[in-house]
């Protein structure tokens, strides 16, 4: 969906002169980005950058197959945009990396936001994932959100995934990952993640509970326990947003 079918199709932003704050989430992928073309190659790999200082950047990349998380290290690191990439800790689904890079647009997106007046929602992270790169931010209104979004599109192709109005600030959904992972045991993340991934949550569903159940070990009826908890714990967390 391009940015102006989005904004022709929805009628908050057919508004002109709109005057609230707007939380917006986009997708970008920017012109020679070593992480967005890592993305397309690797599209099971899930890349979150957590935190940034000066020139160094750090994330994490998680995926349920080693082995891909392994080629895309080593394919990253013969990008020549990149000065650096080192591992900073790891285990079998998940490593979190170091990286400075030289990629022209690697600011690009902070500065356009900056000067176009917008602002990331905090603490939600930097997402690359499917072959794009995924933001939340907070415009102050319409006409700011849709200059941004047209400064975006002269670094790469951007697609708007969800607009909402916010008359308060207290209205955006802020969404701790720690603390909502805290909600789950290990057993039930580990549950959720392979129905996520195995397509047990598509309609039609790609996977059954027996299906799950073989891959973990587990009796489908515990399979079938860990998922409805889980679920009920997160739409628990999230309900008195929606």
């Amino acid at each position: 969906m391009s940015h102006n079918l989005f904004f022709h199709d929805n009628p908050f932003m057919q508004t002109k002169y709109v005057r609230c704050m707007i939380e917006a989430s986009f997708q970008i992928k920017p012109e020679r980005c070593w992480a967005q073309k890592l993305s397309q190659e690797f599209p099971d790999i899930t890349m979150t950058v957590f935190s940034i200082h000066q020139e160094k950047g750090l994330s994490r990349w998680e995926c349920e197959d080693s082995l891909q998380l392994r080629a895309a290290l080593e394919k990253a690191r013969a990008d020549d945009t990149l000065v650096s990439l080192d591992i900073f800790s790891q285990n079998q689904n998940e490593i979190v990396v170091q990286s400075v890079c030289r990629c022209e647009n690697r600011y690009k997106v902070h500065d356009i936001l900056s000067r176009g007046g917008c602002y990331y929602l905090l603490p939600n992270p930097i997402v690359t994932c499917k072959g794009a790169k995924h933001y939340r931010i907070l415009a102050p209104d319409a006409d700011k959100l849709r200059n941004v979004v047209e400064m975006l599109q002269n670094i790469g192709e951007v697609k708007i995934t969800a607009v909402h109005p916010l008359e308060h600030v207290d209205d955006s959904f802020f969404i701790n990952v720690v603390e909502l992972k805290g909600l789950l045991s290990e057993k039930q993340l580990r549950t959720l993640k392979r129905a996520y991934l195995r397509g047990y949550f598509e309609i039609p569903k790609r996977a059954r509970i027996k299906d799950l159940a073989d891959e973990l070990g587990l009796s489908p009826a515990t399979v079938y326990e860990q998922l409805a908890e889980g679920e009920n714990r997160i739409i628990a967390s999230i309900i008195d947003y929606l």
